[in-house]
Protein backbone atom coordinates (compact mmCIF):
# COMPACT_ATOMS: atom_id res chain seq x y z
CA UNK A 1 0.00 0.00 0.00
CA UNK A 2 1.43 3.36 -1.07
CA UNK A 3 0.73 6.32 1.21
CA UNK A 4 0.61 10.04 0.53
CA UNK A 5 0.81 12.86 3.03
CA UNK A 6 -1.74 15.52 2.16
CA UNK A 7 -1.66 19.09 3.40
CA UNK A 8 -4.76 21.21 2.90
CA UNK A 9 -5.15 24.83 3.97
CA UNK A 10 -8.17 27.07 4.04
CA UNK A 11 -9.62 29.94 6.00
CA UNK A 12 -11.21 29.08 9.32
CA UNK A 13 -14.70 29.85 7.97
CA UNK A 14 -14.44 26.78 5.70
CA UNK A 15 -13.76 24.34 8.55
CA UNK A 16 -16.97 22.30 8.23
CA UNK A 17 -16.86 22.29 4.43
CA UNK A 18 -13.25 21.07 4.47
CA UNK A 19 -14.23 18.20 6.77
CA UNK A 20 -17.05 17.28 4.37
CA UNK A 21 -14.65 17.33 1.40
CA UNK A 22 -12.19 15.05 3.23
CA UNK A 23 -14.90 12.58 4.25
CA UNK A 24 -16.41 12.62 0.73
CA UNK A 25 -12.93 11.77 -0.58
CA UNK A 26 -12.62 8.66 1.65
CA UNK A 27 -10.08 10.26 4.00
CA UNK A 28 -10.72 8.12 7.07
CA UNK A 29 -8.83 10.16 9.64
CA UNK A 30 -7.17 13.54 9.64
CA UNK A 31 -5.81 16.19 11.96
CA UNK A 32 -5.81 19.94 11.82
CA UNK A 33 -4.23 22.95 13.52
CA UNK A 34 -4.99 26.62 13.56
CA UNK A 35 -2.43 28.65 11.63
CA UNK A 36 -2.06 32.32 10.81
CA UNK A 37 -1.84 33.08 7.13
CA UNK A 38 0.12 36.11 6.05
CA UNK A 39 0.30 37.91 2.72
CA UNK A 40 3.50 39.99 2.52
CA UNK A 41 4.19 42.95 0.22
CA UNK A 42 0.57 43.54 -0.70
CA UNK A 43 1.16 47.22 -1.31
CA UNK A 44 4.15 49.29 -0.27
CA UNK A 45 1.95 52.32 0.46
CA UNK A 46 -0.28 50.22 2.70
CA UNK A 47 2.67 48.72 4.58
CA UNK A 48 4.03 52.14 5.38
CA UNK A 49 0.73 52.94 7.10
CA UNK A 50 1.09 51.72 10.68
CA UNK A 51 -2.71 51.85 11.18
CA UNK A 52 -3.09 48.72 9.07
CA UNK A 53 -1.68 46.43 11.76
CA UNK A 54 -2.45 42.76 11.12
CA UNK A 55 -4.81 43.49 8.24
CA UNK A 56 -3.11 41.00 5.94
CA UNK A 57 -3.16 38.10 8.37
CA UNK A 58 -5.93 35.51 8.24
CA UNK A 59 -7.06 32.83 10.63
CA UNK A 60 -6.57 29.63 8.68
CA UNK A 61 -6.56 25.89 9.27
CA UNK A 62 -3.98 23.35 8.17
CA UNK A 63 -5.40 19.85 7.72
CA UNK A 64 -3.06 16.92 7.28
CA UNK A 65 -3.49 13.19 6.83
CA UNK A 66 -1.82 10.07 5.55
CA UNK A 67 -4.05 8.60 2.87
CA UNK A 68 -3.88 5.74 0.42
CA UNK A 69 -2.69 6.83 -2.99
CA UNK A 70 -5.92 5.63 -4.61
CA UNK A 71 -7.88 8.42 -2.84
CA UNK A 72 -5.62 11.33 -3.81
CA UNK A 73 -7.20 12.05 -7.20
CA UNK A 74 -10.68 12.06 -5.70
CA UNK A 75 -9.56 14.53 -3.06
CA UNK A 76 -8.03 16.86 -5.66
CA UNK A 77 -11.23 16.68 -7.74
CA UNK A 78 -13.43 17.44 -4.72
CA UNK A 79 -11.24 20.37 -3.65
CA UNK A 80 -11.35 21.76 -7.21
CA UNK A 81 -15.13 21.38 -7.27
CA UNK A 82 -15.36 23.23 -3.94
CA UNK A 83 -13.04 26.01 -5.13
CA UNK A 84 -15.00 26.39 -8.39
CA UNK A 85 -18.19 26.92 -6.38
CA UNK A 86 -16.72 29.82 -4.39
CA UNK A 87 -17.32 33.46 -5.18
CA UNK A 88 -14.55 34.40 -2.73
CA UNK A 89 -10.91 34.85 -3.70
CA UNK A 90 -9.95 32.68 -0.72
CA UNK A 91 -9.64 29.10 -1.97
CA UNK A 92 -8.51 25.80 -0.50
CA UNK A 93 -4.92 24.83 -1.23
CA UNK A 94 -3.93 21.17 -1.42
CA UNK A 95 -0.68 19.32 -1.92
CA UNK A 96 0.23 15.66 -1.71
CA UNK A 97 3.65 14.29 -0.88
CA UNK A 98 4.99 10.80 -1.39
CA UNK A 99 5.69 8.95 1.87
CA UNK A 100 8.97 7.14 1.36
CA UNK A 101 8.89 5.09 4.54
CA UNK A 102 6.63 4.75 7.57
CA UNK A 103 6.03 2.48 10.55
Amino acid sequence: MSLKLILLTGVEEYKNEIKRVLIKSSVKSFSYNEVTGHEPDVDVATHSNWFVGDRFETNSLLFFAFIEEQHVESLFNNVKEFNDSLESVSHLHLISLHVEKSI
